[in-house]
């Protein structure tokens, strides 16, 4: 009987062991931005109070409207309206996933873009100064 109760425990432990699943990774910065972003608003943050206010904001039409496909390995590409254009891209988070850069291939003249960012599941914000304190933003909204 005991024999019987000992390898009924094992067959349970077995069971409970092999029907665990592997918890899945926990997603970097790095895979939320992976996708393709559509910039929907930019602007000038005007009374430098740090806020976008509405009379600071330009809505961009689909017609100027520009796509950024980042994917995951670092590389994507900057896409013009319609299609017009289309720039090869690498990108990297920097200063602990504070910064992203972007380095854009346009027309064989690279350009170093560094912009603070802030983002959820389906928008992205990148944020950039002149340098005299004048903050500039473009807002993303993802696309499917």
């Amino acid at each position: 009987m005991k024999n019987k109760w000992l390898f009924a425990a094992i067959g349970m432990c077995i069971l409970t062991i092999t029907a665990c699943k592997k918890d899945s990774p926990l997603l970097t910065a790095k895979d939320w931005l992976a996708g393709t972003w559509k910039l929907n608003l930019q602007g000038i943050d005007k009374n430098a109070n740090g806020v976008f206010d509405v009379t600071e904001e330009n809505t961009v039409p689909d017609s100027l409207a520009v796509n950024l496909q980042l994917k995951v390995q670092g590389t994507g590409f900057r896409i013009g309206a319609n299609n017009t254009y289309v720039d090869s891209l690498t990108w990297a988070l920097l200063n602990n996933d504070q910064l992203l850069n972007l380095n854009i291939n346009d027309s064989g003249i690279i350009q170093h873009l560094y912009y603070k960012f802030n983002y959820t599941s389906q928008t992205l914000t990148l944020l950039d100064s002149n340098g005299s304190g004048t903050a500039y933003f473009r807002y993303y909204k993802r696309q499917n």
